[in-house]
């Protein structure tokens, strides 16, 4: 197979912040960068051409896609990497892709992979899917003033390689300080605006209007864009619309937001399950919102269909928010079963989530109280707990003791206790003398 070569493109304004990662991620594996400026006020050029970048102006015009197709036009690599000033791939993906690439078909325009979306504190608060990696060929290029996505002329889809499993990029665009910027709503909003007064059925770009409006906290807004989204989406929708799944999980939230009645926001929801039957998210969606109402039943059986559909047909363009909260639901799952007197599948739930992390206290204190309250003994217990947790290990054993003490089960902390060795036991005592004293603990 022979080695591609790999231009690394992106089109910015005003990012100074994000521009020195943007460019170091990928430099060892590019044979070119090429950054297209549409306006920058700040060291944002300074800083690329310092890193060996080729520089380009392009007059911002209103259209993401003109300015990205202007981008692809300078490049001379087999492969485009197009990804934004906010993104980037780790060390360890990064050097998976020379030989991704080198592999994949000469049929393929491109690559899916996944996206991690994080918050101000790097914690992830959502996901999917999207195309990062394509062909550099003429007949390749975006459409879409906003919101623009990658087409090829003349043919009804892309040819993609699924790489969701291999590579996944960080995305951290939607942090508190970047949804704080006005004008890049008020930027957003104008475009979207001016293409509706084109196209005022297109369904697409109502459901984009929906999402600025709620990004705004205007969800009364959000809520009208998103109904006139769905009132003008074909009878058949693909099986993998991404944006109108968005737009009908969107809905269910900003209607939920708002307090619409429980029939109204079922109604949206079978509805939306009929247009697009393998999307978790509406499960998901409709699950948190039991969760809330109290409705443990209704929870646990919609966060079981949103699981079961999710290990059924997938990521791929479809399961975001399900993907963001799985751990959450299936905390919620044992904690609902428990409350339903199902303590089997409580357990069952509890042990999944603590197998991924078994520091997770939520879990932990559900699985010790659908212990209790079947009276379990203490020694089965211990011995159960043994299977999850190392007790040679004095992290493990103190998470334990110290739980049993919240808990007020006097017998669990006996045991706990019991094996502790001598000197861990005194560390510990000492621990929450100085806990009680209200001295900080080491």
């Amino acid at each position: 197979m022979m080695k591609k070569n790999i231009s690394q493109c992106m089109i910015v304004k005003n990012e100074e912040k994000n521009i020195r990662r943007a460019l170091s991620w990928g430099k060892d594996i590019m044979c070119e960068q090429i950054v297209v400026d549409t306006g920058s006020s700040d060291r944002t050029v300074e800083i690329a051409r310092e890193m060996g970048a080729k520089i380009f102006f392009f007059p911002w015009i209103n259209d993401f896609a003109a300015a990205k197709n202007f981008a692809i036009d300078q490049a001379k690599g087999d492969w485009i990497a197009f990804l934004d000033a906010d993104e980037s791939f780790t060390p360890e993906d990064t050097k998976k892709i020379p030989e991704i690439l080198e592999y994949v078909g000469d049929d393929v325009d491109g690559l899916l992979t996944g996206i991690v979306d994080l918050d101000e504190n790097n914690n992830i608060t959502g996901g999917g899917t999207m195309i990062r990696f394509f062909v550099n060929r003429p007949d390749l290029r975006y459409v879409g003033k906003i919101h623009e996505h990658l087409v090829r002329k003349g043919e009804s889809g892309l040819h993609l390689t699924d790489a969701t499993k291999q590579l996944a990029f960080l995305h951290t665009g939607y942090q508190e300080q970047e949804k704080k910027d006005k004008s890049k709503f008020e930027r957003n909003l104008n475009i979207i605006l001016e293409i509706l007064k084109q196209e005022p059925e297109n369904c697409d770009y109502l459901g984009y209007l929906g999402d600025t409006y709620s990004g705004d906290g205007k969800n009364e807004e959000a809520r009208d864009a998103y109904k006139k989204a769905v009132a003008a989406m074909p009878e058949k929708l693909e099986v993998y619309d991404q944006r109108s799944s968005y737009t009908y999980t969107n809905l269910l939230r900003v209607s939920q937001c708002l307090n619409a009645s429980e029939a109204e926001v079922e109604a949206i929801y079978k509805e939306a399950v009929e247009k697009l039957p393998k999307e978790p998210d509406f499960d998901c969606v409709m699950g948190e919102w039991y969760w809330r109402k109290g409705q443990y039943e209704k929870a646990v059986q919609m966060y079981e269909l949103a699981i079961a559909k999710l290990e059924t047909y997938g990521t791929v363009n479809r399961g975001i928010i399900t993907t963001s909260m799985l751990i959450q639901m299936y905390e919620c799952l044992g904690e609902g079963c428990r409350r339903l007197g199902d303590y089997q599948k409580a357990v069952r739930y509890c042990v999944i989530v603590l197998n991924t992390d078994h520091k997770d206290m939520n879990a932990l204190l559900t699985l010790i109280n659908c212990f209790t309250e079947s009276n379990v003994s203490a020694e089965e217990v211990v011995q159960f707990l043994g299977k999850i947790y190392d007790y040679s290990d004095i992290k493990d054993k103190v998470i334990l003791l110290r739980v049993a003490m919240a808990m007020g089960r006097k017998d669990l902390e006996r045991m706990f206790r019991g094996i502790l060795l001598p000197q861990e036991r005194e560390e510990f005592d000492a621990a929450m003398e100085t806990a009680q004293s209200g001295a900080p603990l080491s």
